[in-house]
């Protein structure tokens, strides 16, 4: 009996530092899984601020070679559009104007042989 005592200690020690093994590379294995998401969020930020810095410097340098060239930008073709507009609005009133002028410098006009006749 001593002799199976003496055999199954060692047995025992072993299984308990396999045990013991097997929970530290679970452990080590979770902590390197957390580690490897952490580096790859990581790197996707960057990676979205790089392509957004990038974006950033690409549409500064267009619109700089644009007004280099004089092309003409969205802002500037909706703002002579407005002005198109705002005179579109204003022309039936310049319009009727211009009709009445002619018309009325006609009437001075026999007012004004009129006046010298008498």
């Amino acid at each position: 009996m001593v002799q199976r005592d003496l055999l199954k200690k060692p047995v025992e020690a072993a299984t308990e530092a396999r045990d013991r093994a097997q929970d530290v590379l679970e452990e080590f294995s979770k902590a390197a899984q957390e580690q490897a998401e952490q580096i790859q969020q990581f790197t996707k930020d960057l990676l979205e601020r790089s392509q957004s810095q990038f974006v950033k410097v690409v549409d500064r340098e267009i619109k700089r070679q644009m007004s280099a060239v004089g092309l003409a930008t969205k802002a500037d073709i909706r703002r002579l559009e407005k002005k198109i507009e705002a005179l579109q609005k204003g022309t039936p009133a310049k319009k009727a104007a211009k009709k009445a002028a002619p018309a009325a410098r006609a009437t001075k006009k026999a007012a004004n042989k009129a006046t010298k006749k008498s």
